[in-house]
């Protein structure tokens, strides 16, 4: 892996030039980047952390990754409501502040999956929920969800959601909840 990356100026502003992979960017970027809430959201070693809902399985899968070796596979179950939900754990939220909910997904073409963003008090009463419907496409798509916590907030919790009779198996990696200025 490279120390530097020199960048250059482009059309749509600093690009990585030819010869330097996305793997070698990420590395040298993400410490850069604010501290990431999600805990093992780039699954390169398991899918610790992360539960299934509806009899959905959650495996690492090693053939499709953004960066790394590995992703995370959401297999739809036949669960009455989604069918197909994976869901992280609470991590602490501060109250009236702002977050941004990243991840990059991919899956069949024409389906999609929700990206949500649970907001709760001190006493686990959910108090918003914070979704965006992700189109999924054959190939690796960044999905992000921009919220202001509410004044009560102090926990939250990711979930991907999909629909059992709709979107069927899909990829996630390199999920993220920052908080932004």
């Amino acid at each position: 892996m490279p120390t530097t990356i020199p960048a250059v100026p482009g059309p749509y502003g600093w690009e990585i030039p030819v010869g330097v992979t996305l793997s070698d960017a990420y590395a040298l970027l993400e410490p850069l980047l604010p501290p990431n809430l999600v805990p093992n959201g780039d699954f390169e070693t398991n899918t610790a952390g992360w539960s299934a809902i509806g009899g959905a399985a959650l495996a690492r899968d090693t053939a499709q990754a953004v960066v790394g070796s590995a992703s995370l596979l959401v297999t739809p179950g036949a669960g009455l409501d989604s069918g197909g939900d994976c869901y992280l754990g609470a991590s602490s939220l501060a109250a009236n502040a702002r977050y941004r909910a990243t991840v990059y997904l991919r899956g069949t073409p024409g389906k999609s999956v929700r990206i949500v963003l649970n907001e709760f008090n001190g006493s686990f009463s959910l108090l918003a929920s914070h979704q965006l419907v992700c189109p999924l496409t054959a190939t690796w798509t960044a999905h992000s969800l921009n919220l202001t916590t509410s004044a009560a907030a102090n926990r939250g919790s990711l979930v991907l959601v999909s629909n059992v009779a709709a979107t069927g198996p899909f990829n996630a990696d390199i999920a993220r909840v920052v908080r932004v200025p």
